[in-house]
């Protein structure tokens, strides 16, 4: 299950009422500014899968909760 609501959290967007333009153009303009472009865990030997609820799962606060009992621990913007 994808965290939406985490998701913009992190992003410091608000839930769009509508799918409009300018809703995808805020999103996609949080995501370039507030999520860092990652290949240190492909650098670690660590792949990561692509699937969408992995990608979220590892931006949004509730994924990094999740992951805390690795060894990774909890990404530091959260």
């Amino acid at each position: 299950m994808i965290d939406v609501d985490g998701y913009l959290a992190v992003l410091g967007v608000a839930r769009p009422t509508a799918p409009t333009a300018e809703a995808l153009w805020a999103l996609h303009r949080a995501q370039v500014e507030r999520v860092a472009y990652e290949t240190l865990d492909n650098q670690l030997e660590r792949p990561t899968g692509i699937s969408a609820e992995e990608s979220v799962a590892r931006i949004s606060c509730a994924g990094a909760a999740a992951t805390a009992s690795t060894s990774t621990g909890p990404s530091p913007r959260c």
